[in-house]
């Protein structure tokens, strides 16, 4: 005998209009960020900058804007138009 889900509270998909709406609303959900990577992905930014004696060329890097907006936010670093360019450069801590 065949399981019914209809029984278990589960019901089938009866139309593809329903499935395709279903996919697509699957495919839209948000998913949470991983705050670990987010982590990892900023201090790996912090010393890329440090590396680079603290300021780098804006359209030369190649950590996300998330990464460098977060690091904005906490006044970790700010951009600067220098007249020849935008640059990312650590904050001076006094």
């Amino acid at each position: 005998m065949p399981l019914n889900l209809n029984n278990l509270g589960v019901f089938s998909l009866t139309t593809p209009e329903l499935l395709l709406q279903t996919i697509s609303a699957i495919r839209n959900m948000k998913t949470k960020k991983s705050n670990r990577i987010s982590a990892d992905n900023s201090n790996a930014c912090l010393l890329f900058l440090k590396n680079r004696g603290g300021r780098a060329k804006l359209s030369e890097l190649t950590f996300s804007r998330d990464i460098i907006q977060s690091l904005i936010t906490k006044n970790i670093a700010k951009v600067t138009n220098t007249g020849i360019g935008y640059y990312l450069e650590l904050e001076k801590k006094s």
